[in-house]
């Protein structure tokens, strides 16, 4: 074996596995990470603005209310809306957005990818689980009465929800945020991030925080 052919590069194993992220995850698409970045920040934005306008102007116009006393006597049901088409905008824009530049949706979101094994699940919820409670003792640590005041006011939210409509939907919202957020985060921006010299597991930190 000539010295070149047995010679290991410092960051090889670390740059194709640490840092690029697995083999199995092949960037694709033409967006390039600066400009998927601008195009998502406009999909949220979009998207908000959408969920706002048919919760608190044209749902409000079409029981005949003012949209002030409607948000009043209704806000549960208003904030869920507003949410519903929040989601499906996000949907519907990042379909459009991944395939605005002539490839394919499916491929750029890593829909047609097959399913991850037992373990890389198991890995990831775990990964995430230390993550996310890392995050929230931190959280604690510099201001315990602010964090325990916004979960309490997150759940009387959920809670009075429920009460005001079936709890299915509620089920179904909450889940097709983690769809939608997945959707625009992990699928579309991860797509032009893992492009970056710090590829797959930066940017999938990167962008998992920002969702």
């Amino acid at each position: 074996m000539s010295d070149r052919q047995s010679t290991v590069r410092p960051d090889g194993i670390l740059g194709s596995v640490l840092v690029t992220g697995s083999p199995r995850y092949v960037p694709r698409g033409q967006w390039s990470p600066l400009y998927a970045v601008i195009v998502t920040f406009v999909i949220t934005f979009a998207a908000v603005v959408a969920g706002a306008v048919v919760a608190y102007i044209i749902l409000p116009a079409l029981v005949g209310s003012s949209p002030s006393d409607f948000a009043e006597q209704h806000e549960h049901i208003a904030g869920l809306v507003a949410l519903a088409f929040v989601v499906a905008a996000i949907l519907v824009l990042t379909w459009l957005a991944a395939g605005l530049l002539g490839d394919r949706p499916r491929e750029v979101l890593q829909l047609d990818a097959p399913l991850p094994a037992a373990v890389d699940v198991i890995a990831a919820i775990a990964g995430y689980t230390l993550l996310y409670s890392a995050l929230v003792t931190i959280r604690y640590a510099l201001d315990p009465t602010a964090l325990i005041a916004e979960y309490s006011k997150d759940n009387e939210y959920y809670l009075a929800a429920l009460r005001e409509i079936y709890w299915p939907v509620v089920i179904l919202l909450l889940l097709g945020i983690v769809v939608g957020g997945e959707t625009l985060f992990e699928g579309f921006l991860l797509s032009g991030f893992a492009k970056l010299r710090w590829g797959f597991w930066g940017m999938a930190v990167t962008t998992g925080a920002a969702l």
